[in-house]
């Protein structure tokens, strides 16, 4: 590198601090929502990559949001990120501060392995980086550089390198490191495939543990024999992953078999009852009243009105009734202006085969928790009416609520649901609130359906994403 410049020292160092605090601030803006970068279940299948090949101590760098190697040490310009990081030993450190001759706050030889997960394409200085995980890693350790293969983050500001694999293995090759190109299985096969470069650290002695760079990478294979070896490790990798995510989620629901109802809950419940009750004396007309499919566990074990947030289906955002009725019941809910109601009121009415769209436009409200005795008896009628027109329908309404139920499970924002769930009662129980009965949750009848929608590939297709998100 040259460090020649017209700029005094002094000069300079002001220009580099000036530089630091910029990357902070750019960095602790997107850290506010890099979790969305790339879906939860990829970066599960990225921990469960990780987790069959990697050993402790691990370094990970730039962790973001997310600890991808349990124990790992983590570092991060952003402190926003490093907030929200679960590791225990984690540090805020500018890599471009390795251009300056500062070094990583670790001893020599402290690390087996290190990792970046989308992260190369952000590096100002990779050779510098190179050269020092040389000294934090063992001779003969491995670097994962791990990327989808383009960025999310199109900033001119922060791109500086490559994000693409295959251009990422020739530029670490150019610095004379071992490195060869590896598809994580299963994670979209082909162009936008997430992949990873593993580069290996100089070895200097012939006592410390071999690396496998040199062998995997003087394997001649033919492309044939390249494509019996992927599938063969893609069913493996599958196999193994929706067995791990089983037994965790048996081991959730377990625990969650038997909860307390709260008496809030069922004075919650009359409220509702009473308010739907006084707003038809007034207008004369019933009112659609709900929650979510997700949300009968979190009913049945609220503990103020903020656990709830309803779903009011009305004929028109401005109902003077409705709001003063609101108002007097202290009432927090989300109203819906749609064609709910009148699609199932023609739907009764007519008796006629409902095509397979407006079919499954009526799933999720059959599956839904009903807050007055006005939407659980619709519920009733449109479930015996379509059952007579669509004998498949309990097996749709059986996937539906398989889908809730692995969505207590599934990963948002590094938090899944039913930890919430399980928190709040354990929060029941340690402060002694009182509670009506024990009820059961059912999720045994869904496990086969959650290991097949594991196991398919469905479940991990791109999504799409915008910064207005």
């Amino acid at each position: 590198m040259n460090h020649s410049s017209s700029m005094s020292a002094e000069h300079q160092e002001e220009s580099l601090h000036h530089e630091t605090v910029a990357i902070k601030q750019v960095w602790n803006k997107h850290s506010a929502y890099q979790w969305v970068y790339f879906d939860e279940n990829y970066k599960k299948m990225i921990s469960h990559y990780l987790g069959n090949r990697l050993t402790w101590p691990n370094l990970e760098i730039w962790g973001w949001w997310y600890l991808s190697h349990p124990n790992s040490a983590v570092i991060d310009v952003s402190e926003k990120a490093l907030e929200y990081n679960p590791a225990k030993n984690k540090e805020c450190f500018d890599l471009d501060d390795l251009w300056r001759w500062k070094k990583l706050p670790y001893k020599d030889g402290s690390f087996e392995s290190a990792t970046m997960i989308s992260v190369w394409q952000y590096m100002r200085f990779p050779k510098d980086l190179l050269r020092e995980l040389e000294r934090v890693l063992v001779p003969g350790g491995e670097l994962l550089i791990i990327n989808e293969q383009w960025a999310w983050l199109q900033d001119e500001n922060v791109i500086k390198q490559f994000s693409h694999s295959a251009a990422i293995l020739k530029q670490v090759q150019a610095l004379w490191y071992e490195a060869h190109l590896e598809e994580i299985e299963v994670i979209w096969h082909g162009e936008w495939g997430f992949k990873t470069v593993i580069v290996g650290m100089p070895q200097m002695t012939l006592f410390w543990k071999a690396t496998e760079i040199r062998k995997r990478a003087s394997l001649a294979l033919t492309e044939d024999e390249r494509d019996v070896e992927q599938e063969e490790r893609d069913n493996k990798f599958r196999k193994d992953f929706v067995e791990t995510e089983l037994k965790k989620a048996d081991y959730l629901f377990g625990k969650l078999k038997d909860y307390p109802v709260t008496e809030f809950s069922l004075k919650y419940r009359q409220k509702f009852e009473d308010f739907s009750r006084e707003y038809k004396e007034e207008t004369w007309e019933d009112m659609l009243l709900c929650c979510l499919d997700s949300a009968e566990l979190n009913l049945n074990l609220a503990i103020d009105d903020r656990d709830i947030f309803p779903e009011i289906h009305a004929n028109s955002y401005k109902d003077p009734v409705k709001d003063k009725l609101m108002q007097k019941y202290n009432i927090r809910a989300c109203t819906h202006h749609t064609s709910l109601e009148s699609e199932i009121m023609k739907q009764l009415w007519w008796e006629k085969p409902a095509d397979s769209s407006l079919v499954n436009y009526f799933i999720p409200f059959l599956c839904n928790t009903s807050l007055n005795g006005y939407t659980t008896s619709l519920q009733h009628r449109l479930y015996e009416n379509l059952k007579k027109i669509h004998p498949d329908l309990d097996n749709l309404i059986h996937a539906r609520k398989a889908q809730r139920v692995l969505g207590l499970f599934t990963d948002r924002k590094q938090r899944k649901e039913i930890d919430k769930i399980l928190a709040k009662i354990k929060k029941i129980k340690e402060e002694n609130i009182p509670t009506s009965w024990i009820n059961h949750f059912i999720y045994l009848p869904y496990m086969r359906e959650i290991k097949e929608m594991l196991h398919s590939e469905t479940a991990y297709r791109r999504r799409s994403f915008s910064f207005d998100d």
